[in-house]
């Protein structure tokens, strides 16, 4: 019989995929590697920007108060992005906890979501 998992926290997120024009809000939104991987492209902007939107939708009721977008650190795999808690959120998600954001587009929009899990073997 397969683990049962606690759901935690979700997070959703819908933008305009191009709606972030000024690339420059990525040093404010994105780390060095995040940047690397927008390569100026409006469109990417969005996605990280959406993805830690989804993240922080999903983390803000463990921790109430200010998240920075600093919190999570973000890596594109195939159809979404693996992310990385840097700063703990409770006793369940620590510094280092993994979650899957995932991302869908549909002509001019980005739909991204979390979906934060508890369970022991998830995030790790």
């Amino acid at each position: 019989m397969a683990p049962s998992l606690r759901t935690s926290g979700v997070g959703v997120d819908l933008e305009e995929v191009d709606r972030l024009e000024d690339i420059a809000i990525a040093r404010q939104v994105a780390d060095t590697d995040e940047q690397r991987w927008i390569d100026g492209d409006p469109r990417r902007l969005t996605l990280v920007f959406s993805a830690k939107e989804a993240a922080y939708k999903a983390l803000y009721p463990l921790r109430p108060g200010w998240i920075g977008f600093e919190a999570v650190t973000l890596r594109w795999q195939g159809d979404g992005f693996d992310a990385r808690l840097c700063e703990a959120i409770g006793d369940a998600h620590p510094v280092g906890f993994r979650f899957r954001v995932e991302v869908q587009t549909q002509g001019e929009l980005a739909l991204t979501s979390v979906l934060l899990t508890t369970d022991a073997a998830a995030g790790r």
